[in-house]
């Protein structure tokens, strides 16, 4: 199981068979949300580093998703827009285009 944010050490480089065109993957894996343990602050913390740091966020839902969850997804989600935000303000928006 894994605890906070997990980054592979290396980066793999996957070639484009048509193109020829090269492009770096840095594998990522974050703890599960919705635990007994972790609070909901700290989930809304791990989920915006993830997003923020993934230009692909791949969600796992094991169940059914119902209103409490996308409630709390659309709240994750603000908090990584608000990062955006802030990144604009002090001029450094390019990262995001």
């Amino acid at each position: 199981m894994t605890e906070g944010i997990l980054i592979w050490s290396e980066p793999i480089l996957v070639t484009n068979q048509q193109s020829g065109q090269q492009t770096y993957v840095i594998l990522m894996d974050t703890q599960g949300a919705f635990d007994d343990q972790t609070s909901t602050h700290q989930n809304a913390v791990i989920f915006a580093f993830s997003l923020l740091l993934s230009s692909v966020l791949i969600w796992n839902q094991h169940k059914d998703i119902g209103d409490d969850i996308l409630q709390l997804f659309q709240m994750f989600l603000g908090f990584a827009k608000l990062a955006v935000e802030d990144d604009e303000r002090n001029g450094d928006s390019d990262d995001y285009k």
